[in-house]
């Protein structure tokens, strides 16, 4: 239980690291445990940039491993963006943990604006708006090792099951069809520090690519009983760490939580 506490403690403390403006999205990483043929699970995330995203993983015959993700349009929010992924892997055992290599391909577009806010983080101030569109496309590759574990809990009626691990996932992003237009503010020089717009404003249509390496840990917490699909509460952190590229406006940390079906 001091593990999810740190978890969710962590997660909480990432929405102020988090990106204030953000023109693309980062999406939680893959972290199946699997130990055996025909196991799997579907999961319902929410991550801080109030993003939902659905995911159903399944383990084959010869150890192999397939994993989808799909995040949907949401109305009335100036950072959205839609997206599916598709990895498919091997993993091996040895014991109760597991070692997992996926590779995949995902396709999506994203926006944000047209009046969305740049702030920083720790001033009190806006310094712009942005307004931004793309469609992308991304190739990654994740290797995650993770445990399952039964500890004994005081007075559970039901089994408790655990499964926790670190991972971490390279990708390459490249964004098509790309169109943003940004504009700064000014101050003025009077004594109340007001911020009113400037006449700067710059546009950008040029095609996008950036190398990113996402560092992550996850920790599952829940019961299963009378042989139904278990039930787990999952929790995941998410530090992104830029290879080169355009980076701008780029998820710096991501936490997600959500709930999980496992059979």
């Amino acid at each position: 239980m001091m593990v999810t506490k740190s978890c969710l403690l962590f997660s909480i403390a990432l929405v102020g690291l988090s990106s204030c403006t953000t023109n693309y999205l980062v999406d939680p990483v893959p972290t199946p445990v699997f130990t055996g043929p025909w196991q799997g699970s579907v999961q319902a995330n929410v991550t801080t940039d109030s993003k939902y995203c659905f995911e159903g993983e399944c383990s084959l015959p010869m150890n192999g491993a397939i994993v989808v993700s799909r995040e949907f349009w949401r109305q009335g929010i100036d950072q959205d963006q839609q997206m599916t992924n598709i990895g498919l892997g091997r993993f091996w055992t040895s014991g109760h943990s597991s070692i997992l290599l996926l590779g995949g391909f995902g396709a999506g577009s994203a926006r944000s604006g047209p009046d969305d806010v740049i702030s920083l983080p720790f001033m009190a101030y806006d310094v712009g708006r942005l307004d931004s569109r793309s469609d992308f496309r991304k190739y990654f590759a994740v290797f995650e090792y993770g445990v399952l574990d039964t500890p004994l809990v005081p007075f559970s009626l039901t089994p408790v099951g655990v499964s926790y691990g670190i991972a971490s996932r390279i990708e390459y992003l490249d964004r098509y069809n790309f169109s943003q237009r940004e504009t700064s503010f000014g101050s003025t020089s009077d004594s109340t520090h007001s911020y009113v717009e400037d006449t700067t404003t710059t546009y950008d249509n040029l095609p996008k690519h950036s190398w990113n390496i996402d560092l992550v840990a996850f920790y599952a917490f829940g019961v299963s009983a009378f042989d139904l699909p278990s039930f787990q509460i999952y929790t995941q952190v998410l530090i992104r760490i830029p290879l080169g590229g355009y980076q701008l406006y780029m998820d710096r940390a991501v936490a997600t939580v959500g709930v999980q079906f496992s059979f």
